[in-house]
């Protein structure tokens, strides 16, 4: 599918996007870089944060593409669905001291360090 986006470099939909992917990753590299260099790295709970936030998009980058039936189907003969698992992820997330998914780094937490809004303790229960 051809785009006319100036980042697809007058090719296809799919030269768009894994720019995208490639932009993304370049400028993760230099934060990264950056936080090193000036000795501002992740604290141990803002580096945990960061992994829930990435394991979190890889499970929905796992649905992307299901139907509405598949969806609705089982992931292996008598397992759960598909929908199933996804509710069991979000009930689990509601389960979490706060209640809330793993967001922005917005809220301060204790030494300065800054993780989502009441995540200051991830302990607690997890709900399997």
């Amino acid at each position: 599918m051809p785009s006319s986006h100036a980042c697809a470099q007058r090719k296809d939909l799919w030269t768009l996007i894994t720019n995208a992917i490639d932009h993304e990753k370049i400028h993760t590299g230099q934060v990264l870089e950056g936080r090193y260099e000036s000795r501002k790295t992740a604290s141990p709970m803002e580096r945990l944060v960061a992994e829930w936030l990435a394991e979190r998009a890889r499970f929905i980058g796992s649905l992307i593409g299901l139907t509405d039936e598949q969806f609705d189907g089982e992931t292996a003969p008598g397992q759960w669905t598909y929908r199933a698992v996804a509710k069991h992820v979000l009930v689990v997330e509601q389960n979490t001291p706060s209640g809330q998914p793993p967001g922005p780094l917005s809220a301060p937490h204790a030494g300065g360090a800054r993780v989502a809004p009441g995540h200051g303790d991830l302990g607690g229960a997890h709900g399997d």
